[in-house]
């Protein structure tokens, strides 16, 4: 079991080592259709061991924000979809090289031995200007045999049976898909299926080569079933149950129409699908039956609910009566996710609240990953820096493997986004994949591009601060949060708070990196300005008469914002000269910031002021203000909101990855664990509480041995504090325990042996072996 767990994410690597570039014949079809059918049928050959689909296609639209380029299938079953984004300068012209990448699909168990098989890709490319590519490769007992795509394969104009029409809105162009059922070819993905005239010769357009994609093929799952309330006779609605990235399918014995709504929430108080979306989505295709039909959506939507009217008279937008329809039809949706693997880890605590937002969250990453972070796949599909930071990091702490992290950040940092913090994320992105992995690609093929983020050219020599007066923005503007109405008040200036505590993180974190690459030069001279900022941001923008940090210059404006406080705790916390202010105004202003500010904060207060053993961070994390993850549970979301409420973001989404924050704050926050050296080769367990009694938790880790993970459990008593872990090999730790009840002569113990341990600030701690091993701390 922990080969097979191990061997899950490393399989793409290993299967497209030996093929590397994907060279094959594009084809399309005739006429440049924007949908197309492909088929090629064969006989398989005898024995088959194993076998592999390696397929790319070209991706619609200069973002890349459809995912359907094609859909493949194996005897009509379909075995995969993508291939998602590539790792290219979308906006280039000069540099397109690797915008399209080609998926490695193990399909072994859909090969039938020595019978016919029907290979199917349904494609489609919004200008026509297509092009798809693959080759099947079996392995014999006898030899290798490798069918690909070229001019033998049949070819059908699909785009009459999807019936584009005008878009699904949002900030992506997808068609409405106002599916003809009389125009599909019914079986044309089965073997032994009958060609007719229409089926014309693939048109190849020369040798396609596609790079590899680092990252897992998409999973691809046919048949999920929703829960269906019949409302009345032409009306049905339908909950998936959760957010889920899909393309309904249906089967149905009627003459009309089907006026087909999706959405992520129910008007209040009814049992109507939201339309349009709060996020601009226009989820509503109009579907033509006439007898038998079967109607299947190409593009995935984001949505949880789901409607039916039939009707029998209807404008391309929507139905213009009733019809009443038996229950005789068949509904269900193809879905799409990144691989998951639930098993990675797990967290349970005392705190019931707690417990459910780490499932939220937890959740949220399984049901909103695809190939590449995005802000969210309702509205914009976009892939922004911080969003990626977050997510990123929460994928890390409940999944095994990198590579997800590893292609988002490649192409994130070809494709930055406007706000200021977010290109200083890339510094942050860069290092904590290095912590992670030991993998040090990502830094040293993006250098020039992470220094460039920092913003450290705009440094003013006279002050030491970054200061956008003497220097060029270069099209970036600061943002310090999102959307506005969460800034607190916060005064924006040229000498923002912000923004240069965002730079000192930067720059450690540069500084981490250039040491590691042998840039000792660099790595001495970011550790120089980041300690010269730091101490002149104390100078010049701490407040000695309230404790507090300014949004800007002093003298300038007077304001001190929540943000000023979390992200300076966050990034500086060692050159801050006293906290209890910072700890009051916060207690006193709980979640001001937003679901994206409150990563900062959470942070802020683990690493800023660990004398408060999380004590805080636990009740923000908890609570059930407006801001806060209990009440998006309270309005019966399954992942996380865009923002915390509805009022504070009207057109918000039901299903933002950045709103996670919370799963870093309990891995490495809470639950204390976080890496001393890359790869958890050192790394150090520094539990904060709060009023939490136990906790335990597991969390994968790129260490050695299968399958590798960290456990860690915690139990608070009068008494004493109890640590229990359980550590890969070939590492080392710390443990750091609390000191949550005053004693005079406190003892740690290791497996019921006294240990020397010394006293840091409220924690005493002690170097530990690795392996499975108990740590008491009596008081």
């Amino acid at each position: 079991k922990a080969t097979v767990s191990v061997l899950y994410w490393m399989l793409p690597f290993i299967l497209t080592c030996a093929l590397g570039a994907l060279t094959a014949p594009g084809i399309w079809g005739e006429g440049k259709p924007q949908y197309v059918w492909m088929r090629y049928e064969d006989t398989t050959p005898f024995e088959v061991k194993r076998a592999v689909l390696y397929i790319g296609a070209v991706q619609s639209g200069p973002q890349q924000k459809l995912l359907g380029a094609y859909k493949a299938y194996l005897n009509g079953k379909a075995v995969g979809i993508g291939p998602g984004r590539g790792e290219c300068a979308v906006q280039s012209s000069s540099n397109r090289e690797n915008c399209t990448l080609y998926d490695t699909i193990e399909v072994t168990d859909y090969i039938p031995q020595n019978g016919t098989l029907a290979v199917g890709v349904q494609a489609f490319h919004s200008t026509g200007e297509g092009q798809v590519a693959l080759k099947l490769w079996f392995e014999t007992t006898n030899q290798a045999v490798t069918w690909s795509s070229g001019s033998n394969w049949k070819a059908f104009t699909a785009t009459p049976y999807y019936n584009p029409y005008t878009t699904t809105g949002g900030d992506y162009d997808a068609p409405r898909e106002n599916i003809v059922a009389s125009n599909l070819q019914q079986g044309w993905i089965l073997p032994g299926f009958a060609l007719s005239s229409s089926w014309k010769n693939a048109t190849t357009s020369g040798t396609a080569v596609y790079p590899p994609k680092v990252t897992q093929p998409l999973q691809i799952q046919e048949g999920v079933k929703p829960a269906v309330q019949r409302v009345n006779s032409s009306y049905v609605l339908f909950d998936f149950g959760e957010e889920i990235m899909a393309g309904v399918e249906l089967r149905i014995d009627m003459k009309g129409y089907i006026q087909v709504t999706l959405g992520e929430e129910l008007v209040e108080g009814t049992q109507e699908v939201l339309y349009p979306m709060r996020t601009g989505n226009h989820y509503r295709y109009i579907w033509e039956a006439d007898g038998q039909a079967v109607f299947s959506l190409h593009e995935y939507a984001l949505f949880r609910y789901g409607s039916l009217r039939f009707c029998t008279k209807a404008s391309k937008d929507a139905c213009e009566d009733d019809q009443s329809v038996g229950d005789s039809f068949d509904l269900s949706a193809w879905s799409v996710r990144y691989p998951w693997h639930e098993g990675d880890s797990s967290f349970n605590s005392s705190d019931d609240m707690l417990n459910k937002v780490w499932k939220l969250c937890k959740d949220t990453i399984r049901v909103t990953s695809l190939d590449t972070t995005t802000d969210s796949n309702t509205r914009e599909r976009l892939p922004y820096e911080a969003d990626g930071f977050i997510t990123g990091v929460s994928r890390f702490i409940v999944q095994s493997g990198s590579e997800w992290q590893l292609h988002s950040a490649r192409h994130q940092f070809l494709n930055p986004t406007w706000p200021t913090e977010w290109h200083q994320f890339m510094a942050l992105i860069a290092h904590k994949y290095y912590m992670e992995t030991g993998d040090l690609s990502l830094a040293a093929d993006n250098w020039d591009i992470l220094v460039t983020a920092s913003m450290v050219h705009c440094v003013n020599p006279a002050t030491q601060l970054l200061d956008f007066s003497t220097c060029s923005r270069n099209g970036t503007r600061d943002i310090v949060d999102w959307p506005q109405n969460y800034r607190d008040g916060y005064v924006m200036t040229d000498i923002n708070t912000v923004v240069n505590a965002f730079m000192v993180g930067a720059l450690d974190a540069l500084a981490i990196l250039a040491r590691a690459l042998g840039r000792h030069e660099a790595a001495n001279s970011f550790v120089v300005q980041a300690d010269r900022t730091a101490k002149a941001m104390v100078a010049n923008l701490f407040n000695t008469s309230t404790g507090l940090f300014n949004d800007g210059l002093l003298g300038a404006q007077n304001h001190s914002a929540w943000h000023a406080q979390t992200n300076t705790l966050w990034f500086l916390p060692g050159y801050i000269p006293h906290k209890d202010a910072m700890l009051k105004f916060l207690t006193a202003k709980r979640v001001t910031g937003s679901v994206y500010g409150v990563y900062s904060m959470l942070q802020g207060l683990y690493q800023g002021i660990p004398s408060d053993y999380g004590r805080l961070a636990l009740q923000m994390m908890t609570q059930c203000d407006v801001n806060s993850w209990c009440h998006m549970l309270q309005v019966n979301a399954t992942a996380t909101m865009e923002a915390w409420s509805r009022e504070g973001k009207p057109n918000l989404s039901w299903s933002h990855p950045w709103a996670t924050g919370a799963l870093a704050a309990i891995k490495e926050g809470l639950m204390g664990l976080r890496a001393q050296a890359p790869k958890y080769e050192h790394w150090i367990i520094k539990p904060q509480p709060g009023s939490l009694t136990s906790a335990s938790a597991v969390f994968p880790v790129m260490a050695g041995g299968f399958a590798p993970s960290i456990k860690v459990a915690i139990e608070a008593q009068s008494d004493r504090f109890t640590l229990s872990y359980t550590s890969p090999p070939e590492t080392k730790g710390t443990v750091c325990l609390p000191l949550l009840q005053s004693s005079s002569s406190p003892t740690l113990q290791l497996d019921g042996r006294p240990v020397n341990a010394s006293d840091e600030n409220g924690y005493l701690c002690a170097a530990v072996p690795e392996g499975t091993h108990e740590v008491v701390l009596e008081y």
